[in-house]
């Protein structure tokens, strides 16, 4: 329920927000609550999940996709995530989730996620996933081609590259 609650709000704060440009990052805010923490007293590594799906809608709608994409019925899908915590975020901190886009290859869309207290990186995340809708996969050009402000598109950092050569062979290994 809280999850709603905050989707709500988040979508309310992001309609007010200023359009940005594919390749710029959306922000949106959230105060932690000790129901947001677990046992350890810090927050619980389902709510960062949580906040980054509301992060990536925010980031969605800041670009001017959401309501094209809903008509068509499309809808994000996430591949694979890679989540790195580096200092635990406590209740009564103000969290910055910034989102933003690092690129896009032949089938899936790279994100970025970072969350901030003070203005200190607590965790890094990214995401890789595709739009799917009533006919299946949205390919990337046809995504492309509903942005209205495409901006500079990003290349894609060597990093992505290497992380794309991890989960190739994770799912050989796995496989085999």
């Amino acid at each position: 329920m809280n999850l709603y609650f905050r989707l709500f709000l988040s979508l309310l704060y992001s309609a007010r927000m200023p359009r940005i440009l594919v390749h710029e990052q959306a922000h949106l805010w959230f105060y932690i609550y000790p129901f947001d923490c677990d046992l350890n007293g810090h927050l619980t590594n389902s709510k960062y999940l949580a906040f980054m799906d509301l992060g990536r809608v925010s980031f969605i709608q800041q670009v001017g996709l959401l309501n094209t994409l809903y008509q068509r019925r499309c809808f994000p899908v996430l591949q694979s995530i890679d989540m790195t915590f580096i200092k635990e975020i406590r209740p009564g901190s103000r969290l910055l989730l910034k989102t933003k886009l690092l690129g896009l290859d032949e089938k899936y869309i790279y994100l970025e996620q970072n969350f901030l207290v003070n203005d200190q990186l607590h965790a890094i995340a990214r995401v890789r996933g595709v739009f799917i809708g009533p006919k299946g996969k949205l390919a990337n050009d046809e995504l492309l081609s509903l942005m209205q402000d495409k901006g500079n598109l990003p290349i894609l950092p060597n990093s992505i590259n290497v992380w794309k050569t991890y989960l190739a062979d994770k799912k050989n290994e796995t496989t085999s």
